[in-house]
C-alpha cells in the first residue's frame, strides 16, 4: 500500500490564552493546505484519509478530504510531540533564538514538552502500522507533522533521531508498506504545489479557525 504523509499547514502566530497549544492555520497555512488538496486531487483516487486530532492537521484535512471526497478519521497517536505543551512553538524561532530547548531538542530531549523521545517514537510507529495494517492494497493520506514525520521516515532508512530534515509546510513524503517492517521511502519533502507561493510574513494579527481576518493586536 502507499502512505502519502502531508504536514500541516502554517499555523497561526500571535495567539493568547488556551489557542497557543493548539493553533488553528493563518491565511497562508490555509492557502498551502488548498493547493495540496488540489495537487493530490490530480493523482486520485485515494481510499482513505487519516490525520492528528491537533487543529491545525485537522484543519489540513479538511480541505484534503473535500478534494478527495473523504472524510478525515483523526488518529491520537499521529500527534506531534507537543500534543500536551502549554504553547504551539515555531522550531524557526527557537533556532534563529539559539534557544535552549531547540538544543535540548537536537539532542533528543523533549521533556520541555512533557514527553520523552522513546514514548514519542513508539506512538508514531504504532499509529503508522495500524494503518497499514487496515488498508493493505490501498492508497492513503496521512496529515501530521514534522515530528511525526521526522520519526517515521528516519526509522525507515535506519537514523535513530528525532530530526533528520525540516519538512515544508504541507510538504509531501510517500512510503510505499507491506508486511510487518516493510517500508521503502519513495520521497521526502516534495513542494511543487507551493511554487509561486509569496514568502511569509509574520505578523503579530491573528485569523479566526475560518482564516477570517480578526484585530491586529500591539
Amino acid at each position: 500500500m502507499e502512505l502519502t504523509i502531508v504536514r500541516h499547514g502554517e499555523p497561526q502566530r500571535g495567539l493568547e490564552g488556551t489557542d497557543r497549544a493548539d493553533p488553528w492555520l493563518s491565511d497562508r497555512g490555509h492557502e498551502q493546505a488548498v493547493r495540496v488538496a488540489r495537487h493530490l486531487q490530480e493523482e486520485a483516487p485515494y481510499q482513505a484519509l487519516y490525520c492528528s486530532p491537533l487543529l491545525r492537521a485537522r484543519q489540513t484535512a479538511d480541505h484534503i478530504g473535500e478534494a478527495l471526497g473523504l472524510a478525515p478519521m483523526v488518529d491520537e497517536g499521529l500527534s506531534e510531540f507537543d500534543r500536551h505543551a502549554p504553547e504551539y512553538l515555531h522550531f524557526e524561532d527557537l533556532k534563529a533564538a539559539d534557544d535552549p530547548r531547540y538544543h535540548a531538542f537536537l539532542r533528543g530531549d523533549l521533556s520541555a514538552w512533557g514527553t520523552d523521545a522513546a514514548t514519542f517514537r513508539t506512538e508514531v510507529l504504532e499509529a503508522m502500522d495500524r494503518i497499514v495494517e487496515r488498508h493493505r492494497g490501498q492508497r492513503v493520506v496521512v496529515v501530521s507533522h514534522g515530528g511525526v514525520t521526522n520519526v517515521f521516515l528516519g526509522t525507515i532508512i535506519g537514523l535513530d533521531r528525532l530530526s533528520f530534515h525540516a519538512p515544508e509546510y504541507t510538504g509531501i513524503s510517500r512510503v510505499i508498506a507491506g508486511g510487518p517492517g516493510k517500508r521503502g521511502l519513495v520521497s521526502i519533502n516534495e513542494t511543487a504545489h507551493l511554487r509561486g507561493l509569496p514568502a511569509a510574513a509574520h505578523t503579530v494579527g491573528t485569523a479566526s479557525p475560518h482564516g477570517d481576518k480578526a484585530p491586529t493586536r500591539a
